[in-house]
């Protein structure tokens, strides 16, 4: 298994596939390095943050939950990403 940490785009620079580019060199490192599964957080709605969409589009699926997760903010749920490579 494979996790990714961060992903970041300049807001700028959103909008460009630089985003999704970023997201494909990650998949295909890790598919390389063995692992068989992806795994990330976002926001329990999909399209709520421009991460969990970039993540729904790039064919990741919503596969758990955890309210306690962020334990330092209230009423926050984490939602785990995954993608079979």
């Amino acid at each position: 298994m494979a996790w990714i940490w961060d992903l970041w785009v300049e807001k700028a620079e959103r909008e460009k596939g630089y985003g999704t580019a970023l997201l494909k060199g990650m998949l295909k490192a890790a598919k390389k390095g063995g692992a068989r599964v992806v795994m990330d957080v976002g926001a329990p709605n999909p399209h709520a943050d421009s991460l969990s969409k970039l993540l729904v589009n790039n064919g990741f699926r919503i596969c758990g939950s955890n309210d306690r997760w962020f334990a330092d903010q209230k009423n926050a749920t984490a939602v785990f990403y995954g993608y079979d490579l």
